[in-house]
C-alpha cells in the first residue's frame, strides 16, 4: 500500500462545550488554556480555574481562587496538580486530587509578567520564567501537597532577556529567551549556552525524541560497519541521552538541531519550503456552521510565517510552530515542511496533546485540530457516523485515496447521480480496503510479543499517539489509535442514520462497486468483477513466495556449518554471511505488502534457528578476551542472540526503570555467565544493561563484584526489582544501615503496585518480595548467624514485613543439629512437599509420643495422622520427592519400594527404603560404612 498524506482536520466542536459554565455571565472571560492527556483547564479573568475532561469534552468543576486574573496555567504530568500564574506575578499551586484546593503561593515574580511555566517529569518541581529573564523553581513535597508547609521557591537563573519558552526532558531544562537558548542539567546544577550567535525576537525551543528509523541510521555509517560493529547499546537499547534532541528556532525560518551537550549538530533551512500554497483544513459540516468567517478569496499566497515562535512536538515525530494566523508542521528528520496553513483566526495560544492541536483565539473562541493521515481521517469520520463528512473527505482527497488503495483501473468517481444505495453501503468497501492494510501489519508489543493480523481497525491504537510503523516499507506511514469501537454491522442503523436517506442522490456508483477480495489482500474487483488487472499481481506474489523459499534454503545449509571446532576467522566469516543473507532477503521483498506476514514469520524463524545454533556451538574460548586478536564482532553477535532468546519480554516504566517480569532461569546459562564475566572486566554500564535485560544474570554479576571487593549499593534498587530470592540473599546481607531506608521505600512501593524508581502506578499489586524465601536462601548459603543478623536488621527497618513460621522452625532445628555437630540446614517448607503422601513418615511409637507431648504443650487435641506412617525418622522432616535411596539409587517416592514399610532415616540424615534395608540386611547408614 502506498503512503497516505497528512491533513489537518476539524470535526470536534469544543467551543460551545467549553463556554457552557460561563454562558450565563458576561463578566467572566477565559484568558488561557492548558491541555493534558485527560484534562483541559482554562484560566479566567476572575482568577478561577475551569476544569474539563478532554475526551469527551465535558465540564467537571470550577476551582475558585482570588489571586487575580490568570495568565498561564500548566497541569503536572501526573495530573494531580495545577500551577498557574496571575497578572500581578504570583504563582499558585493547586492540588486536584483527592480534592481541589490551593496549597501554595509563590511571590518570587511579584510585579513581573510570568511568560512560561514548565513541570519536571516527576511532577515534583515547577519552573517559572518571566519577562525580565528570571527563572525560579518551586519544589513540591508530600508536606506541601498535604497543606502542612508552604512550597519553597528560589531563583534559579537570571538571564539577559525575556523568557520565551521552557521545556523539560529527563533531568534537563531547556530555556529559550529573546536572544539566546540554554540547556540546563538540573542534576549537576550546570547550564550551557546553545551556539554562539545571538538573536532578537520570539523564538522557541523544545526537546524531541529521535524516531526509531533515525536511531537505526545513526548507529552506523555504511552497510558493512552496520553488520560487523554492533554495540551493546544497539542490542539492549540506546541510552536516554542518545535518543533526545533539541530543536531551537533561528531567524530566517531556520532550526538548529542540538544534542544535550549544547553542541549544534546541523542547521535546517525552511524558507523555500514555505513558498507553496497553504493547505486547506478539512472541516466537518458541524464546524462550518459555527466557525467565524475567514477570508477565502483567491490571491497569490505569500508565506506569512516570518519566524518559528513557540515549538511543540505533535504526533511524536513532527514539530508545530504558529504565528498569529498560521500553523506550520515540520518534519525535522527529513528537514521538510509537511504542511502549513493560514486558514485560521488570530491565534493567542496553542497546546498540543499527541495528534490533537488546541487553539485559543484572541476573540476568545477555541478550536481543536487533528493531524492525521488521510486514511485515518476517513475511518474516523465513518466510525463516528459522520457519513456525509466521510463522503466529502473521500471526494476531497480522491486522488490520494486512489493511490492509497493501489487501484490500477480507474474507479468511476465522477458520476454520483444515479446511485440508489445507502451512503453507508457505498462507503463500506472503501473502509474495508483501508482497514485491511493495517490488519496485515505485524506489530511488536513492549513485552516482545509480535501481533500479526490482529483484526482491529486502523484506528485501533493506543492513547492517541502516532508511532512509526517499523514493519512498514514506507517511512511516512503512520499508525493511529483507537477512539471509537470496531466496525459496526451495517444492519444496526439507528434513527439518526436513517434520516439521511433524502440526500442519497449524491452518491457515486464507483464506491458501490469497490469490493475487497476475501483473502484480505489489497486486490479489488472493479466494475462488476473484471479480474484481468489482478492476474499479474497474483503472479508477482506467487513468484516472490517461491523466491523467498528458494533464498532461505542456502541459509539452512550455512547455519548447519556452525561448529564449536571452527577457528575465530571462519566463525566470524560464517556469521557475517548469515546476517548479510538475512538482511538481503528482508530488503529484497520488503515492498510486497501482501507477503509481509509471511516474510516476517520466515525470517524470524530462520533467525531464531541461527541464534540457537550459534549459542549451542560457540566455544567458551572464543568469548574470552584475547591479546592481539579482535573477537568483538563474534561476542556482540553472541550477545544479540542471547538477549533475543532471554530478554524479549523486557519493558520499562516511563521513567526508564525496568518493570518487574520475573527471574526465570536463562537459556544457555553458561553463555550468559561468560558474557557477564567478560563485560564486568570491560564496562560496568554494559554489564548492568545486560543484567537488566536478563535478570537471572544478577546472580553471577553480584558474586563477581563481591569477590573483587567492589561496592554494590548503587545496584540495590535494580536487584530489589527482580524479587529474586537468590539475588536478594546475596545483596541484602551486605546492605549498610543507611541503605535500609531505600529497601523500606521500595518495599512500600511494591505493596501499592508502584514503580520503585518514580512511584508511578504499574498496576502490579501481587508480586512482592518473599522475605521468608530470602531468609531461607541466606540460611542455606551463609549459615544461621548471617540469617539471624539479616532478620534482626529487617525487623528494625521493615516492621511491616511478614515472615512464615517455617523460617523460625528451620532456624531452631538447624541450631539444635549444629550443637550436636551436624551441620545441615533443615527446611520446613509447607508449600513444597508438605502435602505429599510421603513427605514426613513417622513410626507408630514416635507418632503416639509426639502427639501426647504436643497435646500437653498446646492444651488441645492433635491429629496424629499429620506425622505420616512408617519407620522412625528422628524428628526430622525429609524431602523424599527430591532425594534417592543410597542403596537402590531410586527415588524415595517409588511406590513399589515404599510398600507398607516406608522410609527410614538415620541420625546422619540419609534416608533409605525400609524394604531395601531389609533386603540388604543393613543396620547402619550404608554411606558411612564405606568410609
Amino acid at each position: 500500500m502506498q503512503e497516505s498524506g497528512l491533513v489537518l482536520s476539524q470535526y470536534e466542536e469544543i467551543n460551545s462545550l467549553l463556554y457552557k459554565p460561563i454562558i450565563a455571565t458576561q463578566r467572566i472571560k477565559y484568558t488561557c488554556i492548558n491541555v493534558s492527556t485527560s484534562h483541559i483547564v482554562l484560566g479566567s479573568t476572575s482568577g478561577s480555574l475551569f476544569l474539563f475532561t478532554r475526551e469527551p469534552c465535558t465540564f467537571q468543576q470550577v476551582i475558585p481562587l482570588s489571586e487575580g486574573p490568570v495568565t498561564h496555567v500548566q497541569i503536572s504530568p501526573d495530573e494531580k496538580t495545577v500551577a498557574l500564574s496571575t497578572k500581578r506575578g504570583s504563582v499558585c499551586i493547586v492540588s486536584l486530587k483527592p480534592s481541589a484546593k490551593l496549597i501554595s503561593i509563590s511571590n518570587e515574580h511579584l510585579r513581573e509578567t510570568v511568560t512560561s511555566l514548565c513541570w519536571n517529569s516527576k511532577s515534583s518541581e515547577i519552573y517559572v520564567g518571566d519577562n525580565k529573564g528570571k527563572i525560579s523553581t518551586i519544589v513540591l513535597s508530600i508536606f506541601t501537597v498535604n497543606g502542612m508547609f508552604q512550597a519553597p521557591s528560589c531563583a534559579l537563573m537570571h538571564l539577559d532577556s525575556s523568557i520565551v519558552q521552557l521545556d523539560y526532558n529527563l533531568h534537563y531544562l531547556l530555556v529559550s529567551t529573546l536572544t539566546r537558548c540554554y540547556v540546563c542539567d538540573t542534576s549537576q546544577e550546570q547550564f550551557k549556552q546553545i551556539g554562539n550567535k545571538a538573536r532578537d525576537g520570539v523564538f522557541g525551543a523544545c526537546f524531541m525524541k529521535k524516531s526509531p528509523i533515525e536511531l537505526e541510521k545513526n548507529s552506523s555509517t555504511d552497510e558493512d560497519k552496520n553488520v560487523r560493529k554492533v554495540s551493546l547499546n544497539s542490542i539492549i537499547g540506546p541510552t536516554d541521552e542518545e535518543s533526545v534532541l533539541i530543536y531551537s528556532a533561528r531567524p530566517g525560518l531556520r532550526l538548529w538541531e542540538v544534542n544535550l551537550n549544547g553542541t549544534v549538530l546541523k542547521t535546517h533551512q525552511f524558507k523555500d519550503a514555505l513558498a507553496v500554497p497553504p493547505s486547506e483544513i478539512f472541516k466537518s459540516s458541524l464546524i462550518k456552521s459555527i466557525s467565524t468567517d475567514v477570508d477565502n478569496e483567491q490571491h497569490d499566497h505569500i508565506p506569512q510565517i516570518i519566524n518559528f515562535s513557540h515549538l511543540f512536538v505533535v504526533s511524536r515525530r513532527y514539530l508545530l510552530s504558529h504565528t498569529n494566523n498560521s500553523l506550520c508542521i515540520i518534519d525535522p528528520t527529513n528537514a521538510a515542511v509537511v504542511l502549513w496553513t493560514d486558514k485560521l483566526d488570530t491565534i493567542a495560544m496553542a497546546q498540543v496533546v499527541d495528534d490533537k492541536i488546541y487553539l485559543m483565539n484572541t476573540n476568545g473562541t477555541f478550536q481543536c485540530l487533528m493531524l492525521s493521515s488521510i486514511d485515518y481521517l476517513i475511518i474516523k469520520l465513518f466510525e463516528t457516523k459522520l457519513y456525509h463528512d466521510c463522503y466529502n473527505a473521500c471526494m476531497t482527497f480522491r486522488s490520494d485515496l486512489l493511490k492509497l488503495i493501489e487501484s490500477n483501473n480507474s474507479v468511476m468517481l465522477e458520476d454520483f447521480n444515479d446511485c440508489s444505495n445507502e451512503l453507508v453501503t457505498v462507503l463500506q468497501p472503501i473502509i474495508s480496503v483501508i482497514q485491511s492494510n493495517y490488519n496485515t501489519q505485524p506489530k511488536r508489543l513492549n513485552s516482545g510479543i509480535v501481533v500479526v493480523n490482529s483484526g482491529h481497525s486502523i484506528a485501533s491504537r493506543n492513547n492517541g499517539r502516532y508511532e512509526k510503523d517499523q514493519d512498514s516499507s514506507s517511512d511516512s506511514e503512520i499508525v493511529c489509535r483507537s477512539v471509537i469501537k470496531p466496525m459496526r454491522k451495517l444492519e444496526n442503523k439507528n434513527t439518526d442514520e436513517m434520516n439521511i436517506k433524502g440526500d442519497l442522490t449524491e452518491l457515486g456508483e464507483g464506491f458501490a462497486e469497490l469490493k475487497m477480495s476475501k483473502n484480505g489482500e489489497d486486490s479489488m474487483e472493479i466494475n462488476g468483477g473484471e479480474e484481468g488487472s489482478s492476474i499479474p499481481r497474483r503472479k508477482e506474489i506467487e513468484s516472490a513466495t517461491a523466491g523467498i523459499q528458494s533464498d532461505i534454503q542456502p541459509l539452512y545449509t550455512l547455519i548447519s556449518t556452525l561448529k564449536s571446532s571452527m577457528t575465530l576467522e571462519d566463525l566470524e566469516d560464517t556469521i557475517f554471511r548469515i546476517v548479510k543473507s538475512i538482511q538481503e532477503i528482508n530488503f529484497k521483498y520488503e515492498d510486497i505488502v501482501e507477503l509481509k506476514i509471511f516474510l516476517y514469520e520466515v525470517v524470524r524463524s530462520i533467525e531464531r534457528l541461527y541464534f540457537h545454533a550459534l549459542l549451542e556451538n560457540i566455544s567458551p574460548e572464543v568469548l574470552m578476551r584475547r591479546e592481539g586478536s579482535d573477537n568483538s564482532y563474534v561476542v556482540e553477535e553472541v550477545l544479540r542472540a542471547f538477549v533475543d532468546l532471554n530478554g524479549s519480554d523486557y519493558s520499562e516504566c516511563t521513567c526508564g526503570f525496568p518493570m518487574f517480569r520475573g527471574s526465570s532461569e536463562s537459556k544457555f546459562g553458561d553463555i550468559g555467565q561468560l558474557l557477564v564475566k567478560r563485560f564486568s572486566e570491560e564496562s560496568e554500564d554494559n554489564c548492568v544493561k545486560l543484567c537488566k535485560s536478563v535478570p537471572y544474570l544478577w546472580r553471577n554479576y553480584l558474586r563477581i563484584c563481591i569477590d573483587r571487593g567492589e561496592r554494590i549499593d548503587h545496584l540495590l534498587r535494580l536487584c530489589l526489582q527482580t524479587r529474586d530470592n537468590t539475588v536478594l540473599s546475596i545483596i541484602l546481607p551486605l546492605v549498610e544501615d543507611n541503605s535500609w531506608d531505600i529497601v523500606a521505600d521500595c518495599d512500600d512501593r511494591m505493596r501499592t503496585g508502584r514503580c520503585i524508581s518514580c512511584g508511578r502506578d504499574e498496576g502490579n499489586h501481587e508480586e512482592r518480595i518473599d522475605w521468608s524465601g530470602v531468609a531461607h536462601e541466606i540460611l542455606k548459603r551463609e549459615g544461621i548467624h548471617a540469617t539471624m543478623k539479616f532478620l534482626t536488621d529487617a525487623e528494625k527497618k521493615l516492621p511491616r514485613i511478614k515472615l512464615k513460621e517455617s523460617i523460625f522452625q528451620s532456624l531452631i532445628c538447624t541450631k539444635l543439629l549444629s550443637r550436636h555437630g551436624f551441620e545441615q540446614v533443615v527446611e520446613f517448607n509447607r508449600s513444597g512437599e508438605g502435602g505429599k503422601e510421603y513427605s514426613s513418615i513417622c513410626s507408630k511409637e514416635a507418632r503416639e509420643n509426639l502427639a501426647d507431648a504436643l497435646e500437653k504443650d498446646l492444651d488441645r487435641p492433635v491429629n496424629n495422622r499429620v506425622f505420616g506412617s512408617g519407620a522412625h525418622h528422628w524428628g526430622m522432616i525429609y524431602k523424599t520427592k527430591s532425594s534417592v535411596c543410597p542403596c537402590c539409587t531410586l527415588s524415595l517416592q517409588t511406590p513399589v519400594l515404599l510398600g507398607n514399610n516406608g522410609i527410614s532415616i538415620f541420625p546422619c540424615g540419609h534416608a533409605y527404603h525400609v524394604n531395601c534395608l531389609i533386603q540388604k540386611k543393613i543396620t547402619k547408614c550404608y554411606l558411612h560404612s564405606l568410609e
